[in-house]
């Protein structure tokens, strides 16, 4: 990474500075830190847009407030790692803030620690396996839905073919049509014959998207 940008959401006991340079160490590259204050964050954030690399959230955050501010970065569709830091040993997300979309809790005493760099670097690539999991099971969803969307044409534009290759057959087998009769009569099986292709085509294709759902099935269990 060249530059990484992160913002730190106060309050905290950690001194920004100790941050800043430790994550310089532990990421080997330039880091802007921006820093607000939990009562200014949604303001913050609608006012200016921007995008952060990663939010860490102070361990003296008010407690409804940190699911508030990972609920609202979620709802914005803010992929980046969030981070809640704690000055409690051995804590442990509680469910709410990991359903709000909360994705690690770092004792602030590991930043000064000689292996923090070691532990971040952890758990971004942690954050990242989730990240591409999440992408992979919103495509998942898609192939779903592109699926059933065309078994149903399949199946609408089958039937009515049915009818009308009954209907030719019945209308072709009462008489010997005339040369003009006979041209129409080809003109409609011709057509129907390329629907049937397409009809076919459509079923190639939901075969292919449910070997690739079955693939990204796999894939997302992996990460289990």
């Amino acid at each position: 990474m060249d530059s990484v940008y992160i913002l730190l959401v106060e309050p905290t006991k950690l001194e920004p500075v100790v941050l800043e340079e430790q994550l310089k160490l532990a990421l080997k590259g330039k880091v802007i830190l921006q820093r607000i204050i939990e009562t200014k964050f949604e303001s913050f954030l609608d006012a200016k847009s921007p995008i952060y690399d990663l939010v860490f959230i102070g361990e003296n955050v008010a407690t409804n407030n940190v699911i508030q501010m990972a609920n609202f970065l979620r709802g914005k569709n803010f992929r980046m790692p969030l981070i809640l830091l704690t000055s409690q040993s051995e804590a442990n997300l509680s469910q709410s803030q990991k359903s709000a979309g909360i994705d690690h809790i770092l004792n602030i005493a590991e930043i000064t620690l000689p292996t923090f760099s070691w532990t971040f670097s952890s758990l971004l690539k942690e954050s990242e396996v989730q990240k591409k999991a999440e992408e992979f099971d919103s495509i998942r969803v898609k192939i779903m839905s592109i699926n059933s969307v065309l078994a149903h044409i399949t199946h609408e534009i089958n039937n009515p073919l049915g009818v009308i290759r009954l209907a030719l057959f019945q209308l072709q087998s009462k008489s010997k049509p005339d040369e003009n009769t006979a041209k129409y009569f080809k003109m409609i099986t011709d057509n129907v014959n390329k629907l049937e292709e397409q009809i076919q085509a459509l079923r190639s294709a939901r075969e292919e998207m449910r070997t690739e759902y079955n693939m990204l099935k796999k894939i997302l269990s992996l990460k289990d």
